[in-house]
């Protein structure tokens, strides 16, 4: 049977587990040969459907290899969709999630999935639900944070205290995890020489934090997983450096390690570079390189493969639509029947006093610094469709913008101090896009600020499309 029969009968579900099993991991020990691209749908399919524990995994690693070879390329495709889409729902079917809750158990489906999800970044773009649980566990205080489950610790301190230093951040995660669930969190997280360092430093000074066991199982975990230059190079150098701290066996591990990693040719050269001063300790560096040499030959083959793949974004375009985030208006809600009639009779009266312009006139989150602009800032153009969309607050802001397109009063600063006419500035720029033909946003812009959108709301919005 050829592959794409074999797919087909997959996503039919006509293959019985041991047959799937067995397709997986021919796929991911033929990586030079069998492109990943091909079997992409059925490790959609499986990832979603089975309960095979050793079917979920292997299709797991298949997922996650393509979506390492797409996200930093066709960001639009929007593959971390297909990751929320099908993993988020297969958490929540296996265990209702709440916040106080028992230690972790033997559902390995539930733990694995949690894990996986919470390594990838952009969370709440994508799916606000898991976000906002993420978020709710940030809130609690301590007595109730030791009733979390270990798993869930590290990421929940972490958003406990945002502003945390790298290092510090490191360190909470490794005083509230096992290492190896550590060791997991670091291979997707650290993303600087910085976090390389503290790292290092942890393992090297031995200073109780990481063992020297378990530290040689992460550094080789870090040189395997992560895709960042910077950081491959200073971790293979430090090692150079310091050589005479690891076992000869460790050194052959940690070269093997980045070779199995290559991914560029960049990365072949900084092995190349590094060889020379390595031969007297390890006399095996040209076989290697060799591996490198080979290991990059097919990543090149998969990533073409996969990039190029009509499979590929069909089945993404496939799971992408499934999921629809639903934004959270009620905190929107909640400072409209504050606010509101105060600020009809504020703007009536010519100049606004109280402070209520990031619940009223929602801008794009990144435009302020405070508290505020990021709880009450707007994710993206889909939630300010969403805020559009409620009767109540679309009648609000028709109503505020009205009566200040109505005003006597035609400097716009002395209206709204600084900065809160830049604040109407880009809530307008916003809305319009929004709802063109409700032409009062229009009408304000070419009233105030000369018929110019807010360029900082434009940029932000080309960086998230």
């Amino acid at each position: 049977m050829t592959d794409r029969k074999i797919v087909e009968s997959i996503c039919m579900g006509k293959m019985n587990d041991a047959e799937t099993r067995k397709f997986f991991q021919s796929a991911l020990d033929n990586t030079r040969k069998k492109s990943l691209a091909d079997v992409f749908p059925a490790a959609c399919y499986v990832a979603s459907k089975t309960n095979n524990y050793d079917c979920f995994s292997l299709a797991q690693e298949i997922m996650n290899q393509v979506w390492i070879r797409l996200s930093p390329w066709f960001s639009y495709w929007r593959f971390e969709h297909v990751v929320y889409n099908i993993f988020w729902p297969r958490v929540c079917s296996i265990r209702k999630i709440k916040i106080r809750t028992a230690e972790p158990d033997d559902d390995v489906f539930f733990w694995d999935s949690l894990n996986w999800i919470r390594s990838i970044r952009n969370i709440k773009r994508y799916n606000h639900d898991l976000y906002r649980y993420f978020e709710s566990l940030s809130r609690l205080d301590d007595a109730a944070l030791r009733e979390v489950p270990l798993e869930l610790k590290g990421r929940a301190l972490e958003m406990k205290n945002k502003k945390a230093t790298p290092e510090e951040r490191l360190r909470s995660t490794l005083a509230s995890s096992q290492i190896q669930d550590a060791v997991s969190e670091f291979a997707y997280v650290i993303n600087s020489t910085e976090e390389a360092r503290i790292l290092l430093d942890s393992i090297i000074q031995k200073d109780g934090l990481i063992e020297l066991d378990d530290g040689v199982i992460c550094i080789n975990k870090l040189l395997r997983r992560n895709r960042n230059k910077r950081v491959l190079k200073y971790v293979l150098t430090r090692i150079q450096n310091e050589k005479f701290f690891f076992a000869e066996r460790d050194l052959a591990d940690f070269y093997t390690s980045a070779a199995i990693g290559i991914m560029t040719d960049y990365e072949l050269q900084i092995l190349k570079e590094l060889a020379p001063g390595l031969k007297d300790n390890y006399p095996n560096i040209s076989e290697t390189l060799k591996l490198a040499r080979d290991n990059l030959a097919a990543e090149k083959f998969q990533t073409e493969a996969i990039r190029n793949s009509e499979i590929v974004k069909e089945t993404i375009k496939k799971y992408s639509y499934q999921y629809h985030p639903v934004y959270d208006m009620d905190r929107f809600h909640k400072m409209d029947e504050i606010y509101y009639e105060t600020a009809v009779k504020e703007l009536r009266a010519g100049q606004k006093r109280s402070h209520y312009m990031w619940y009223l006139f929602p801008q794009l989150k990144g435009l302020g610094k405070s508290l505020n602009s990021e709880y009450y800032g707007v994710e993206d153009l889909d939630e300010a469709k969403q805020y559009f969309a409620d009767p109540v607050l679309r009648e609000h802001l028709l109503n505020l913008s009205q009566i200040i397109l109505d005003s006597d009063v035609q400097n716009i600063q002395k209206y709204l101090p600084d900065p809160d006419y830049l604040k109407l500035h880009s809530c307008m720029t916003l809305f319009r896009l929004v709802s063109p033909h409700h032409t009062v946003f229009n009408k304000v812009l070419n009233k105030y600020f000369n018929g110019e959108p807010d360029r900082a709301t434009l940029y932000l919005l080309s960086k998230i499309d």
